[in-house]
């Protein structure tokens, strides 16, 4: 009886109303096809590998990690990651529905975004550098290794997570569920 009590009305009603919301927004019904938690989960994965890449290439040449180093970086690279692979996704998704080939779907969306998110990833690359020429060692370190993680986010980016999104996009058109690929979705 608790699940139907006034106070899981509330829980229920406030579902509901997001989920009308997510339809109406988007005009996308959340679904376990549709959904991309896979992808996004594969994103956040190349944002920490690319951050243990920075970290461990720093102390390999001898640079002594600070607090900022440690705490900073990973959120600042996450945003900078999680830009990128939305700004793709959304890329891929925006390509004329008349294109069925994957590779060309992809090799359209990164004709649109590939110059904006390379001369961004370079700008951000270059500042950090900047940075690495200052006196002040926490600094030092600091742009040292946003910079490293910058460069190797965005050549995981356009390499590594538009494969991922290939895949995902093969996934989608065989029917099969986000996370649990062996079982295929109902044909509409």
């Amino acid at each position: 009886f608790f699940f139907f009590s006034s106070r899981r009305r509330h829980t229920r009603s406030s579902l509901v109303s997001w989920a009308r919301r997510c339809v109406q927004e988007t005009g996308y019904v959340p679904s376990c096809l549709h959904s991309r938690f896979m992808v996004g989960l594969a994103g956040i994965n190349i944002v920490i590998f690319c951050l243990l890449i920075a970290m461990g290439l720093c102390s390999f040449m001898g640079m002594g990690m600070t607090m900022i180093s440690t705490e900073v970086v990973p959120f600042l690279i996450l945003a900078i990651g999680v830009d990128n692979m939305f700004i793709i996704v959304r890329a891929e998704r925006t390509v004329d529905s008349s294109v069925n080939d994957i590779v060309e779907r992809l090799a359209r969306a990164l004709s649109n975004v590939g110059p904006s998110i390379s001369t961004a990833a370079s700008c951000e690359v270059l500042a950090f550098l900047v940075g690495v020429m200052t006196d002040i060692p926490a600094l030092q370190s600091f742009c040292a290794v946003a910079a490293i993680a910058v460069l190797f986010d965005f050549l995981f980016q356009i390499s590594a997570f538009v494969a991922i999104v290939s895949i995902d996009n093969k996934r989608i058109q065989d029917l099969r569920y986000d996370v649990i690929l062996c079982l295929k979705a109902p044909e509409y």
